[in-house]
């Protein structure tokens, strides 16, 4: 809403009755002429692929939090491919799902997002490396996933900062 709007409808909730100031405000969906219709708002549908990212994601995060680390990569090992992943764009699909829930770990959160996508491009059918590094001095570990050698899914300033990680663990 453009701040003109904005001081209109501050206007309208002080009590101007203007009607063209009320027609402007119903347009964009801010009032409506009649109170008593309820506004019916479409519940949101996740496709297939979206579903699916979501659904890995949760179970990353559960399966780590309850169980070992061992356990948890298995089930993310045992992910075959699903149809409705075949012709998706499934890093969008992921990214999506990911900001429909946020994490509470910020960024420190690598190990449960590394394995989350390390199942769902098995689900979709790539060939994922699920890698894990470590930095001797100051000690640090990271956890993230290649396709094609390269990482999938890493902000710029983690990509410069993977090579500086030894690999002590990888799995295709």
């Amino acid at each position: 809403m453009d701040p003109e709007t904005s001081a209109r409808f501050l206007d309208f909730a002080a009590g101007d009755e203007n009607p063209e100031l009320r027609r402007e405000l119903e347009r964009v969906g801010l009032t409506r002429s009649n109170p008593e219709v309820p506004i019916l708002r479409r519940p949101m549908i996740l496709p297939g692929c979206h579903a699916m990212a979501v659904k890995t994601i949760l179970a990353a995060r559960q399966m780590l939090f309850f169980r070992r680390f061992g356990s948890t990569l298995r089930w993310a090992m045992m992910h075959q491919p699903r149809p409705v992943l075949r012709d998706a764009d499934v890093l969008g699909a992921f990214c999506r799902a990911e900001s429909f829930l946020p994490s509470r770990l910020g960024d420190l959160d690598c190990l449960p997002r590394a394995l989350a996508l390390f199942a769902f491009l098995r689900h979709a059918s790539r060939r994922p490396v699920f890698v894990i590094g470590v930095k001797r001095f100051p000690f640090t570990a990271h956890a993230w996933v290649e396709l094609g050698g390269k990482p999938v899914l890493e902000n710029e300033q983690d990509e410069s900062r993977i090579s500086a990680f030894r690999p002590i663990l990888r799995v295709a």
